[in-house]
């Protein structure tokens, strides 16, 4: 057994908190909203897009399914850096195969490696900030927290869709503007990873897990009392319809953006649609996760 950990308790919130953050942002922003953005553009159809982006964004969906098994290895500092290298990689890699001419294939397979290392990063960022702040810094915190993860997504949805625009509008063919873009995005979560091997703490675990079997009977223990709760499927009842809605756009909704006005869209250019849906949405859920953090953390704990 392995005494519980505290490296990283002195550690100012300020230093690691909205970056870790970012970094976790940016490559759920690149799956979900960037890659449907960038595949629009490049002419495939929105069936094509919605099966392939949404069948990948089941990776966050399954995360618990391995959660409790990294804890077996390594410290979550450890898998968080990994992973912030592995979104780079992968990127990059994406951005080489867009010049294969039957590319579709390759970056859809790409786009589901980086789905499952920026879910297995979610975890252990969100493990580092549980075990290394108390609650009260915990709630202070929730805030830029929040404000942190929607500044990754304007990064990826408005910084690299605008240079894959302004590009394009240089005289770049599209084929040649998004890799370009796809390598900036790159770039920044590989020097994410360089700051937060100095500056991330390691994070705690009151003990190592023994071995799988240890792992799986946990599991199984945590979901029969998870759904032993009172209430229980009247709440995920609520969750399930108070998310439907944010379901059914999180996907379509950039894909008419883009649509010409014949075929029921906008006809947003990647211009107009990095600003409406890239900056402007954006900045106001940052705006309300800060005042919900402000509010929570006037709470009594």
């Amino acid at each position: 057994m392995h005494r519980r950990m505290t490296r990283g308790r002195g550690l100012n919130p300020a230093a690691w908190v909205p970056t870790a953050y970012i970094a976790e942002g940016i490559p759920f922003a690149m799956v979900i909203w960037v890659a449907g953005t960038m595949l629009k553009d490049l002419g495939h159809s929105d069936g094509e897009i919605t099966v392939a982006i949404a069948s990948i964004g089941l990776a966050w969906s399954l995360k618990p399914l391995w959660a409790a098994f990294l804890d077996m290895f390594k410290t979550k500092k450890f898998f968080v850096l990994s992973m912030e290298y592995a979104a780079a990689a992968i990127l990059a890699l994406i951005a080489m195969l867009m010049r294969v001419p039957s590319y579709l294939h390759w970056v859809l397979g790409g786009l589901w490696v980086l789905a499952f290392a920026s879910a297995t990063h979610d975890i252990c960022v969100d493990g580092i900030y549980i075990t290394t702040l108390d609650k009260k810094r915990q709630a202070a915190w929730v805030g830029v927290q929040g404000m942190a993860w929607n500044t990754g997504r304007i990064f990826a949805t408005a910084g690299v869709v605008w240079l894959a625009g302004a590009l394009q509008e240089q005289g770049w063919s599209k084929r040649a503007a998004w890799p370009c873009a796809l390598l900036v995005s790159a770039a920044s979560m590989a020097l994410l990873a360089i700051y937060h091997g100095f500056a991330l703490p390691q994070g705690a675990i009151s003990r190592r897990p023994q071995g799988a079997r240890e792992v799986i009977a946990t599991f199984g223990d945590t979901l029969r009392d998870f759904f032993a709760k009172k209430q229980i499927w009247a709440m995920l009842l609520f969750v399930f319809l108070y998310r439907s809605g944010e379901g059914f756009l999180l996907v379509e909704a950039p894909l008419f953006l883009q649509a010409p006005l014949a075929a029921g869209g906008a006809a947003l250019t990647l211009q107009q649609k990095r600003l409406i849906d890239g900056t402007i949405s954006t900045a106001i859920s940052i705006a309300g996760g800060m005042l919900g953090g402000a509010f929570i953390s006037k709470l009594d704990w």
